[in-house]
């Protein structure tokens, strides 16, 4: 909507207006939306800024009633509103039910507000509002005129419902793939062989992580990851062949404090007075069987 239309009205000497009223006390001020371009349905609201006779009050019964002004007309508020210095603000608002097949001019009918005061009664005229109405498309066009004829909107096409199946199967997919990554990267889930000796080692160590703690607890677990050893070297490995390991399986280098702590503890575990493996219990076992883990998974 553009900016509002303002104009000030002097009414003076109207045939319906009351006698004794100045027109410098007889001040309209209209605001009003464009007069054009409406078709049915549209709202149309005016404010109004009237300026009465010093002292006069309005006669709040003579205001226009909401309700059908016409078979296509419709005021649907009124609302007087007194202001500074006896000024009176009046919000209208109307609605259009015309349905015009070509472009025509239309009328707001104005209403005549009046005033009680020290001078006696009076009463202010307010003029109609011509505006334009405009058909919301032709009724038809012609194919003389180079365009083709008028047709319905296309009708939707009915939603698909294997699409939705379609994408909930693939972010199963989806789901089942990360997990099964996970479960790789963490050794629960082995790919191929590799990993396969350290997986098994970890898969007995969470075995006896569930049973009570005690010698024989821990003489197993060391037990299997004895055994993962000795199948990655293809034979039994002892401390004392741990330099070959490391030529033969250089990616297990950067474990080397870690591995000869765990034959140190073997050893005092299994010959010794088992002090040794007293700081190598399951939990620091799963662990060295983890990071030998990756780096079988990552050997060449």
């Amino acid at each position: 909507m553009r900016r509002p239309a303002r104009f000030a009205l002097l009414l003076a000497g109207c045939a319906a207006a009351g006698p004794g009223w100045p027109a410098r006390d007889s001040v309209i001020e209209r605001e009003a939306p464009r007069n054009f371009g409406y078709s049915i349905g549209d709202v149309i609201r005016h404010r109004l800024t009237i300026e009465p006779k010093a002292g006069s009050r309005l006669d709040e019964t003579s205001l226009p009633k909401p309700g059908p002004l016409s078979r296509w007309l419709e005021l649907r508020r009124v609302q007087a509103t007194p202001g500074p210095t006896g000024r009176y603000r009046l919000d209208l608002e109307y609605q259009t039910f015309y349905a015009p097949l070509a472009v025509k001019s239309l009328t707001i009918p104005g209403f005549a507000l009046h005033f009680a005061g020290p001078a006696g009664a009076s009463v202010l005229t307010v003029p109609p509002w011509p505006f334009r109405m405009a058909p919301i498309h032709g009724l038809a066009v012609l194919e003389d005129d180079g365009l083709e004829p008028l047709r319905p909107d296309a009708v939707p096409e009915s939603p698909n419902p294997a699409v939705p199946r379609m994408r909930f199967g693939g972010f199963v997919l989806a789901a089942l793939i990360s997990l099964t990554y996970l479960g790789y990267v963490r050794g629960v889930v082995a790919l191929g062989r590799r990993g396969w000796h350290f997986r098994e080692a970890r898969r007995e160590l969470r075995r006896l992580r569930a049973e009570s703690e005690s010698s024989a607890v821990l003489r197993a677990g060391f037990t299997c990851v004895h055994r993962a050893f000795n199948l990655t070297l293809g034979e039994p490995l002892f401390a004392e062949r741990l330099p070959v390991f490391f030529d033969g399986h250089a990616g297990y280098s950067g474990l080397r404090s870690e591995m000869e702590g765990f034959f140190n503890a073997s050893y005092g575990l299994f010959f010794g007075d088992g002090d040794a493996a007293a700081n190598f219990g399951i939990d620091r076992l799963d662990a060295l069987c983890l990071a030998c883990l990756r780096v079988e998974r990552n050997r060449p």
